[in-house]
């Protein structure tokens, strides 16, 4: 993608060198004695086909289709992780902290937390506001705590528009100005399927196709794009 290549274009080699380096995951053993797994993905979690209930792309489209509330979605995403109770009681940490999925979400397996602290720049839980957790070990008990805060989506839009260093760039800040005006992932999950379509359901495809993609894309007036 676009955004992609030009990051790696424009980060030093020393930058580029220690982003390398680092690991997929990491542990952290709090004063308490209980352990904290760090990982970006729920999939490096559950080693198993993709769960609907922790992917975007389904949330947004069951959210189309019969709106639920962000206590019913967080329920959905529990019993689909008790499905795997038995993979995640194996796994290592007391806790596991993990992203990607932009869903925030506080849930226990046996003795095991799973947590999502939620993405502050992109939420996708149908709430704009953005979402982080407040862990902490007091006591000896560990407490995580799930928050919202309201921020300036306008300022955030604006800044977007007006970034033009990639010229076919102009699609993705479209994607990602929907994404934060509506706080879902319905305007990308739509544009993938569209991709899918004119291509044939064939990737990588090739560049002609993309600007097919991108020229017969049409963005929803209620996206605020």
């Amino acid at each position: 993608m676009y955004p992609n290549f030009w990051t790696y274009r424009n980060l030093s080699g020393q930058n580029l060198s220690y982003l390398k380096s680092l690991k997929d995951s990491a542990d952290i053993t709090l004063s308490c004695g209980r352990t904290i797994h760090l990982s970006h993905s729920i999939g490096l979690i559950f080693h198993t086909p993709r769960l609907d209930a922790f992917h975007s792309g389904d949330y947004a489209r069951k959210m189309e289709s019969a709106p639920f509330s962000f206590d019913e979605g967080m329920r959905d995403m529990q019993n689909a992780a008790e499905t795997y109770a038995h993979e995640i009681t194996e796994y290592t940490g007391d806790i596991c902290l993990y992203g990607h999925n932009h869903l925030q979400f506080l849930g226990k397996i046996g003795n095991k937390i799973l947590c999502n602290p939620g993405s502050c720049g992109q939420p996708l839980e149908y709430d704009t506001r953005a979402p982080y957790a407040i862990l902490s070990d007091e006591s000896g008990e560990v407490n995580i705590e799930l928050h919202r805060v309201e921020c300036d989506i306008d300022k955030t839009t604006a800044v977007l528009r007006e970034f033009s260093e990639i010229p076919q760039l102009r699609i993705w800040q479209k994607l990602w100005t929907a994404l934060l005006k509506t706080g879902s992932d319905i305007a990308m999950s739509r544009f993938w399927q569209h991709a899918r379509e004119v291509g044939g359901n064939k990737f990588p495809m090739e560049d002609d196709v993309w600007r097919k993609v991108i020229a017969t894309y049409q963005f929803d007036p209620a996206w605020g794009v």
